[in-house]
């Protein structure tokens, strides 16, 4: 899904493409991803938000599953009742190979009971949405 909002003075729009991950059978989210622009010319960054039982000291990861060289760390910029943000700016090179992509993504984390977690997603029409946001 893309969203876009109006910002600043002069209304640009600003767009992200999100992605929510659901518990099957249920309305819970589990983790959201969203790509995006802060600006409308600020390059693309990429936020997860998880939920607040987690553990903070080990930064969130995401990959392709089973290749290494797609491996991007996120930074925990806040956590609040809705979730914990984390985020980084996201290089060209990554998204080509997420856009690539033919295995599913995972998102790799620690709980608040020092559980390593891992939470897989998808990257289908992931090119689509990144092509349909507006250009910097």
């Amino acid at each position: 899904m893309t969203r876009c909002a109006r910002e600043g003075a002069d209304k640009q729009p600003v767009c992200e493409s999100v992605q929510s991950l659901v518990a099957q059978g249920q309305n819970t989210t589990l983790a959201q991803i969203a790509i995006g622009r802060l600006t409308p010319k600020s390059p693309l960054r990429l936020t997860l938000v998880l939920p607040v039982n987690i553990a903070v000291e080990r930064a969130p990861r995401m990959q392709i599953e089973d290749q290494a060289n797609s491996l991007v760390t996120l930074t925990f910029r806040r956590c609040m009742p809705s979730g914990c943000f984390a985020d980084l700016e996201i290089k060209p090179e990554t998204l080509n190979l997420w856009r690539t992509a033919t295995k599913p993504g995972q998102i790799l984390y620690r709980n608040s009971a020092n559980q390593d977690l891992t939470l897989p997603f998808s990257f289908r029409g992931l090119g689509q949405a990144l092509d349909a946001l507006p250009k910097g």
